[in-house]
């Protein structure tokens, strides 16, 4: 399928593995240029991909990460086209009470980390 997505620079986060992973691969499928990113220090896909992406490690619950990101991004003179934000949590519980604790680490995690990242990047 060509989704005219060819060299669009696409920023996924939290796309080391899982969905992430997947909508990232996706996208490379469809010849835009990827960053992935994510908490893990070092990640790499096998050569087949080499030049169709980049990554960035940052984690998205702190503001000063996402800033690190920005530079980096400005110092590759990459602007982004794309913004796919994946980062979540699927923490759960057996019962329909949460600790406020938790519901704050979930909150954190599903919800501000998109804010900060959508207010730093653009």
């Amino acid at each position: 399928m060509d989704l005219n997505l060819k060299n669009k620079i696409t920023l996924v986060t939290g796309s080391t593995s899982g969905i992430g992973k997947s909508i990232a691969m996706g996208f490379i499928e469809e010849k835009a240029k990827v960053i992935f990113t994510g908490r893990k220090k070092n990640f790499s896909l096998n050569n087949k991909h080499k030049g169709k992406y980049i990554y960035h490690q940052t984690d998205f619950e702190k503001p000063t990460s996402i800033t690190n990101l920005l530079k980096f991004l400005k110092n590759k003179k990459k602007k982004i086209d794309i913004l796919v934000c994946n980062v979540g949590d699927g923490r759960g519980t057996r019962d329909m009470i949460i600790s406020e604790n938790d519901w704050d680490k979930s909150f954190t995690k599903n919800f501000k980390s998109f804010f900060h990242t959508f207010n730093i990047l653009f």
